[in-house]
């Protein structure tokens, strides 16, 4: 047996794929910045994007440049909450989760980059709410989760995990 493993290849070369933090950060801004600018859908030229898929645009990017930006476990970015893991005031902001949220059993405290801050803000104010509009699952839901799936409730981890896989 270990003549064979010595001589596998793997089937898919993991590596290849592998991007680089300024490649994924360039696209998360891309993400966003197609949120921003893409045209309204036109049903009769089958251009443009919906109010529902420029929201997902912006989400997924915003998670992608977080993340790149503050490398935490997948379940512990999932759980972020606005007030309890995100802190934002007038400019600054600030991922921080108790020791007893982390793998580590130690209180993380990080503050975000201005451009980050300035994107959150968007999100919150703009692109959160659309996401937030009651569906048939999420009827009036009140949730105070960053990340907000199409559905209207909380994205859950492995959604998110399959955000990161996709983009």
């Amino acid at each position: 047996f270990e003549n064979l493993r010595l001589t596998a290849v793997p089937h898919r070369n993991k590596v290849e794929r592998l991007k680089l933090a300024w490649q994924i950060e360039e696209l998360a801004l891309s993400l966003m910045e197609d949120a921003e600018t893409l045209p309204k859908k036109s049903y009769y030229h089958g251009t443009g994007v919906t109010t529902l898929e420029r929201a997902l645009l912006y989400r997924d990017g915003l998670a992608l440049l977080i993340m790149i930006r503050r490398p935490f476990r997948i379940k512990n970015f999932a759980s972020i909450s606005i007030g309890k893991q995100l802190f934002l005031d007038e400019g600054t902001g600030t991922l921080s989760f108790p020791a007893s949220e982390m793998k580590t059993k130690r209180s993380i405290e990080a503050p975000l980059p201005d451009h980050v801050v300035i994107a959150l803000h968007r999100y919150i104010t703009h692109y959160r709410p659309l996401l937030l509009t009651p569906s048939g699952k999420a009827k009036h839901i009140k949730t105070n989760a960053l990340w907000i799936s199409r559905d209207g409730t909380e994205l859950a981890e492995g959604s998110l995990h399959n955000v990161f896989r996709r983009r």
